[in-house]
């Protein structure tokens, strides 16, 4: 008996014939795993750079670019042919269809301009409305965010003034505390007037054309003409934040006012609360004299995103052998005793460690032969460490994507007025 071997990949049309399925069939298998990997990775890369800070150490990020994959898809065929002396030939086949992924990832990691703006570069104050209007709580963002608050600064390791028996962030928290009571019952808001700022002025009347006005309202720009018959260009700009508490009991309004040092206007309400309205501000816009804003100031300084992650990185659990041997720092107030700040944020964000590496953790690192990690069930660590991935993805903005978009022109008689 003869037998052949006849083997062959199947041509270009079956391939194509199904193809639509075969990449919807990749799409299903891949695109949740690849999501599932970004996140997972995203919230490790997050806990080590906490963990790096502890031990005074840089940070560096890793932006993933681009994910692209190639697939191939062949399909191989093989045919038996067997002739037998007494009788007909018979012929068997067999389908080895076979798949291929190639993907490409580009990691980038954060340098210059781009380092500076998302990691080291103050977060903008405008950024406590919408976060706080999408529910997160203003005590948490308080005491992530704010470095400091008029003359209260947020550090445990200042003492209190002279004459006084509380620190000024024993301060800073009670007035969080009152704050999200008010939260809880809907009497705080945050808002974020704008005003009109002239940015270019001198513009012909026949260059202001219909698509040039539709063009500056999609960018948030908008003209007006002027008195000498020519046009100006204006742009709305964020003027500060306003809070507007509502409080049922006047003592902790008089105490969240001595504490910040502000007087403002208190009126009732209909239902017999007292409404203050403060105005925040940044340091850089503190007014020398002049005329009396119509809302009281109060100057805030917002913290980086490095200082966001300094701050609650120092309230990591470390080995008791790392303290001892002074590989991470020991903090001491103004009388000089030890300040725990493990107990200070880990309401916050309980970062513990351990030799094994933990089971079920939310999210774990090994470093220095450690298992740094999250447990599962610490809904509240869980929360601020959901905020601090959402805060560096606000943060992720090029720093030139800060220019204006709109190109206008105003060429000859236009005269600007500087950038926005």
């Amino acid at each position: 008996m003869r037998t052949f071997h006849i083997v062959g990949v199947v041509g270009a049309a079956c391939i194509a014939a199904g193809g639509c399925g075969l990449g919807q069939w990749a799409i299903r298998r891949d695109r949740v795993s690849y999501n599932i990997a970004l996140q997972r990775t995203a919230s490790e890369e997050m806990l080590l750079n906490l963990v790096r800070l502890k031990y005074r150490e840089p940070t560096l990020f890793l932006d993933v670019g681009n994910i692209s994959t190639q697939f191939e898809y062949a399909m191989e065929t093989e045919w038996i042919c067997a002739y037998p002396r007494s009788r007909a030939y018979t012929l068997t086949g067999k389908v080895m269809p076979s798949y291929t992924e190639k993907p490409t990832i580009t990691y980038t990691p954060l340098r210059g301009e781009t380092y500076a703006s998302r990691v080291i570069g103050e977060i903008a104050l405008d950024r406590l409305a919408p976060l706080y209007a999408t529910g997160w709580r203003v005590d948490r963002l308080i005491r992530m965010l704010v470095e400091r608050a008029g003359e209260l600064c947020n550090d445990p390791t200042v003492g209190p003034a002279p004459g006084e028996s509380l620190r000024p962030q024993q301060k800073l928290l009670e007035i969080a505390r009152i704050w999200r009571q008010l939260q809880k019952s809907g009497d705080l808001a945050f808002t974020t007037p704008t005003v009109e700022k002239v940015v270019a002025t001198g513009i012909r009347r026949e260059e202001v054309t219909a698509k040039c006005q539709m063009d500056a309202d999609k960018e948030g720009y908008r003209f007006r003409p002027a008195k000498d018959g020519t046009w100006e260009l204006l742009r709305s700009v964020p003027c500060g934040l306003i809070i507007r508490a509502a409080y049922s009991d006047e003592k902790d309004a008089d105490k969240v006012d001595e504490y910040l040092k502000i007087k403002p206007a208190r009126t009732r309400d209909q239902r017999g609360r007292f409404v203050e309205r403060i105005r925040l501000i940044a340091f850089g816009e503190i007014r020398d004299g002049g005329e009396k804003p119509d809302i009281p100031e109060l100057p805030v300084q917002i913290r980086s995103l490095n200082g966001v992650l300094f701050y609650l990185g120092q309230g990591i659990q470390v080995p008791p052998a790392h303290a001892q041997r002074g590989i991470v720092k020991t903090y001491k107030d103004e009388q000089g005793q030890v300040v725990d700040r493990h107990e200070e944020t880990k309401d916050l964000l309980d970062v513990r460690c351990s030799v094994m590496r933990p089971a079920g953790a939310y999210v774990a690192v090994r470093y220095r032969g450690y298992w740094f990690h999250l447990e599962d069930g610490n809904t509240d660590s869980k929360d601020t460490f959901s905020l601090l991935l959402i805060l560096c993805a606000l943060q992720s903005g090029d720093a030139k994507s800060a220019q204006p978009l709109l190109t206008l022109p105003i060429g000859g008689g236009g005269r600007g007025r500087g950038g926005d």
